[in-house]
């Protein structure tokens, strides 16, 4: 295996819920995304077949388990453990390391949340995915949150969205 992407949270719940596949939103049509399943067994097969690491960094599972009813979760937790081209990431002392120099340098230039609106806890949480990424040389997040997106395009990762796959 050579190369590495990372999942958010916002992106592997639909995958794992068909319940959740119409709250994804289009933003430039603002419609349901379309051919969602075609797009996402598509893009599995393709990382599959190039042997890149699918990583769920630790936070992302974490917000997942937290978005699922209690009795889902060893559910969840088989289904993904089942899929083995999932690979858990976890925050370790060089994500920490990473996480810290992001927010120093946020205070630095005057602004900690780095241009976000969010709470302060779930910009904590965003970093930590990011520094996750880096640390494991990811070069993609797929993602559909636009908070995580922010923050990591600043830091020179691509995201892509679930609207932005594209149709086999």
């Amino acid at each position: 295996m050579t190369d590495a992407v990372v999942f958010d949270a916002s992106f592997l719940l639909p995958i794992f819920s068909q319940d959740l596949h119409s709250n994804l939103i289009d933003p430039s049509t603002g419609r349901s995304v379309e051919q969602y399943d075609e797009k996402i067994n598509h893009l599995l097969r393709q990382l599959e077949e190039g042997r890149v690491r699918m990583l769920i960094p630790s936070p992302a599972l974490s917000e997942i388990l937290v978005r699922v009813e209690a009795e889902q979760v060893d559910k969840y937790l088989k289904m993904i453990r089942l899929e083995s081209a999932f690979g858990f990431a976890h925050f370790e002392e060089e994500s920490a390391i990473e996480v810290a120099t992001m927010s120093r340098k946020a205070k630095e230039q005057g602004d900690k949340r780095s241009g976000s609106t969010e709470v302060w806890s779930k910009v904590k949480f965003d970093r930590q995915i990011i520094a996750i990424a880096k640390v494991n040389d990811a070069k993609i997040i797929y993602s559909d949150d636009r908070g995580l997106r922010n923050f990591a395009e600043q830091v020179g990762l691509k995201v892509i969205s679930s609207h932005e796959l594209e149709i086999p």
